[in-house]
């Protein structure tokens, strides 16, 4: 009796490639059809493979590293025990509003010898009014300073930082609060994101007459992506990513934290002192603010080995001493 063969429609094409040449599908051809019937190995299936498994071999790495930028954008509020008064300075504290809704805590420090200059002392990224007080506290005995702890950090109020780029409204808020109090010539010293912000807001408003930064930062963009040179050709995927995810997740511009964007506006005097070895923010930053501020003539560069006020208290002190002393003093802006 002839076999009867299933119908054309429910075969497989190999099975009716052997029903064409008379032959019958012999046991186990439905595991070779299978084999015959997937997808061919073509460039475009390799590289998809090849993603596939990067992607893979990245994402618990792009998980823990967006753990570690929200820690960094929300960090706690440590206030340091340190006040003026260790300094023998007498001071007032202060609540600043400003316009977006935040109340920045400060300090109105008053000078030890009488002035009608003041000089506004912005803290560096996770550091309050009190930890910077041992590197300035010299100042207040020929100026008023007003130090500030910036949102987010020290008794300031706020959730999260913007490393430099909404905390200009908080250096403005401060230069206001001076301008209302009578104040005629204003100076700013910012360390790293300080000096940052000081530059930004000298680029800002003409009333700040002239600026200290240490280590400062020129572009937090170039800052962002530094982390992950280790990784070699990964880096620009991280970097990018980190980018991505502060600006998704705390709605700035990334590339609006930029004080090279504004450093050729700034045309007051500008003391840079930056360390070679600072390995958080390379020396290539002040390298950039150079070039920017070229056509400045009033700006000077202080490279130091290390950091500076350790390196030389003495040298450090008389250097912003002399600096402040010099174009905050009344006579340097008497119009000729």
């Amino acid at each position: 009796m002839t076999e009867k063969l299933p119908p054309q429609s429910e075969m497989s094409d190999a099975e009716r490639r052997f029903e064409e040449v008379g032959m019958r599908t012999p046991a186990g051809l439905e595991e070779v059809s299978a084999v015959s019937d997937r997808t061919p190995l073509t460039w475009r299936t390799v590289m998809r493979y090849f993603f596939e498994a990067a992607l893979a071999v990245m994402l618990p790495f792009m998980c823990m590293e967006a753990f570690g930028l929200w820690q960094m954008a929300c960090p706690d509020h440590l206030v340091s025990a340190d006040t003026p008064a260790q300094y023998k300075l007498s001071f007032k504290k202060l609540t600043l509003h400003t316009g977006d809704g935040y109340d920045i805590a400060a300090w109105d420090v008053a000078p030890v010898t009488a002035s009608d200059d003041a000089i506004l002392v912005l803290p560096g990224y996770a550091s309050d009014k009190g930890s910077i007080l041992p590197r300035t506290a010299f100042l207040g005995q020929t100026h008023r300073l007003l130090y500030i702890d910036f949102r987010s950090f020290g008794e300031s109020s706020g959730k999260y930082t913007t490393m430099g780029l909404r905390e200009v409204e908080d250096a403005m808020t401060a230069v206001r609060y001076l301008k209302e109090q009578g104040v005629k010539r204003i100076g700013i010293y910012g360390f790293t994101m300080g000096g940052a912000v000081a530059l930004m807001a000298a680029a800002r408003d003409p009333a700040v007459t002239a600026v200290v930064t240490e280590d400062a930062y020129a572009d937090f963009g170039i800052v962002a992506g530094d982390p992950y040179g280790y990784l070699g050709p990964a880096r620009p995927a991280f970097a990018w990513f980190a980018k991505e995810f502060v600006q998704l997740l705390f709605r700035m511009n990334v590339d609006a934290v930029s004080p090279s964007a504004v450093a050729s506006s700034i045309k007051v005097p500008v003391l840079v002192i930056h360390s070679r070895a600072d390995a958080s923010v390379p020396i290539v930053h002040a390298d950039i603010l150079r070039s920017r501020m070229k056509d400045n003539a009033n700006v000077q560069f202080w490279y130091t080995d290390g950091n500076a006020d350790l390196a030389s208290r003495t040298a450090f002190a008389q250097a912003l001493l002399g600096f402040f002393g010099k174009n905050l003093a009344a006579s340097a802006h008497v119009s000729p």
